[in-house]
């Protein structure tokens, strides 16, 4: 597993490059100019987060502190199912869904003098509208890799839907329970060019306020970014970081948990 994740790393940079070496950058901005109103970014990216939680299915009720060596060593593969995330602009107006699934399974754990297995499940998913209060609208690609643009910055106000589920089991006894919890999330994103290829972008959230049983919730994340093209197609290799927390107490399941670790993905834009 460990070396189908670098081998995907290392692909996701042979892409960009070999893809800039044969960009037609010129042509982009001719298909801007014929383009509708509306734009679009299709995200695929890959998080390796370490995972610093305390967990409770029932009664029963475990701690879990793991780096993402430690989950590759303990868990039958990396915690990542899938993840993606679509946003859809017209002019300053934009909608996003943002969509990320690990399934931890800790196998062999010495918990409180106890021969202890953990399976945790979690869903995420984001969705906001979001509206561009500084810099040019997101439609404009016109430049792509040619020219750099202000600096832009939105908000945004939506929710986060967390889809839980928590199964431990030690010597005669097994619990689990599961929910799926909705609650609001409000945040904002800048984004600076630092020169037409490259960019940062920094992104924060927060929300639960207590509703539907999620007490507190908050993300955040800090990307660079460089830009060419594929096929034609705007394209941007992205790598940062991204931490993400969440604090649930609903009846027998109780999750406080802090997820951070490197982030990498494409998206493509049109």
């Amino acid at each position: 597993m460990k070396k189908v994740v670098i081998a995907v790393l290392a692909a996701l940079v042979v892409v960009a490059f070999v893809g800039d070496a044969f960009s037609q950058t010129p042509e982009v901005g001719q298909k801007a100019a014929l383009s509708t109103p509306w734009s679009f970014d299709l995200s695929l990216y890959i998080w390796l987060p370490s995972i610093n939680a305390g967990m409770s299915a029932g009664p029963l009720r475990v701690s879990i502190n793991e780096s993402v060596t430690d989950i590759w060593n303990d868990t039958k593969g990396v915690p990542l199912i899938a993840m993606g995330r679509a946003e859809a602009h017209r002019d300053r107006l934009g909608f996003f869904l943002d969509t990320s699934y690990f399934d931890l399974d800790f196998k062999d754990k010495r918990i409180a003098g106890a021969d202890t297995a953990v399976t945790s499940q979690m869903g995420l998913l984001d969705y906001a509208l979001m509206y561009r209060i500084c810099g040019d609208p997101k439609g404009d690609i016109s430049g792509w890799a040619q020219k750099s643009r202000p600096p832009r910055v939105d908000v945004y106000a939506g929710g986060r839907t967390l889809w839980l589920k928590n199964q431990i089991e030690r010597p005669f006894i097994s619990e689990s329970a599961s929910k799926t919890l909705t609650a609001p999330i409000v945040g904002a994103r800048a984004i600076v060019d630092i020169n037409p290829r490259w960019t940062f972008l920094v992104d924060g959230n927060l929300g639960g306020f207590d509703v539907d049983n999620i007490r507190f919730t908050g993300a955040a994340m800090g990307l660079f970014g460089y830009r060419f093209t594929i096929a034609r197609i705007p394209t941007s290799l992205m790598f940062g970081y991204k931490l993400l927390y969440y604090d649930v107490d609903s009846g027998p399941l109780k999750v406080n948990a802090t997820l951070h670790g490197p982030v990498t993905g494409l998206v493509f834009s049109w």
